[in-house]
């Protein structure tokens, strides 16, 4: 069973499609779109290296999606424990 963080990261609950994209993200997703088009227009003609592509693209995305889980729950947690400082709950 998933940690309440990480039901809310994964959006099993919460609003995360409530949650809008900067032009800053909409304007890399392009480039990256873009990209991605250029290289399978170059490789068509060479399955072998498509499908390396295609694996280094998946191994990437996964490790990037562990970086961000883990990144989104430390801050959810660093968060928490500023809430308890400034509610005076956090003793030196």
């Amino acid at each position: 069973m998933k940690s309440p963080i990480a039901q809310i990261y994964y959006g099993e609950n919460g609003l995360q499609e409530l949650i809008p994209q900067s032009e800053k993200y909409k304007k890399a997703l392009s480039e990256v779109v873009k990209k991605d088009e250029e290289i399978r227009e170059k490789w068509k003609n060479n399955p072998e290296a498509l499908t390396l592509y295609d694996e280094f693209v998946w191994a990437k995305g996964n490790m990037q999606c562990e970086e961000v889980e883990n990144h989104f729950v430390e801050g959810f947690r660093f968060g928490f424990l500023m809430a308890l400082d400034v509610m005076g709950k956090i003793t030196e």
